[in-house]
């Protein structure tokens, strides 16, 4: 439950199309990380939290919220 700053967080977006990109993105001092995707085909784009890393921690993907999508229209 606390923030953790400057853990890598490693991600993937699966377009519309079905193509998966990798992103990866560090967190602030907030525990914030930034992701973010262009394309403007319609369609739905998934968000997926492959892993966390940061050193003497491990990631506990059971307590986490791993996935969103976003529909466009």
């Amino acid at each position: 439950g606390l923030a953790m700053a400057n853990a890598l967080v490693v991600a993937r977006w699966t377009l519309p199309n079905g193509t998966a990109l990798q992103a990866n993105a560090w967190t602030n001092q907030t525990g914030i990380a930034a992701f973010v995707v262009t394309g403007t085909r319609p369609g739905t784009y998934k968000f997926q939290i492959v892993n966390i890393v940061l050193s003497l921690h491990t990631f506990n993907p059971s307590q986490s919220v791993l996935s969103r999508s976003i529909t466009v229209q």
